[in-house]
């Protein structure tokens, strides 16, 4: 887990696949938004827009995963915000 810049933040979890790696994600949007911290006796609503991408090939380099992440974060933006967004076609679930 680090912070990449601003308020992105990346989480790398090896051996993981992708239908993991999404039930992580969606895990950590929903504590995110169950959080309602008081500020000047204002409750904040807070949500997230998280992109998730997988290693497709053996050679493929972590900063190329890292942008592909940030496209699908960026996608979750523009589909309407607080929503796990993933690279490409997702996975099938059984």
């Amino acid at each position: 887990l680090g912070r990449i810049g601003g308020e992105e933040f990346s989480i790398f979890l090896p051996n993981t696949q992708a239908e993991g790696a999404l039930k992580v994600a969606e895990n950590l949007r929903l504590a995110i938004e169950a959080c309602e911290p008081l500020v000047q006796g204002q409750r904040l609503r807070i949500t997230a827009s998280i992109g998730v991408a997988i290693k497709r090939y053996a050679d493929q380099s972590m900063h190329s995963i890292q942008q592909q992440a940030d496209e699908a974060m960026y996608r979750a933006k523009r589909e309407g915000r607080n929503r796990v967004s993933f690279f490409g076609e997702p996975p099938r679930v059984a």
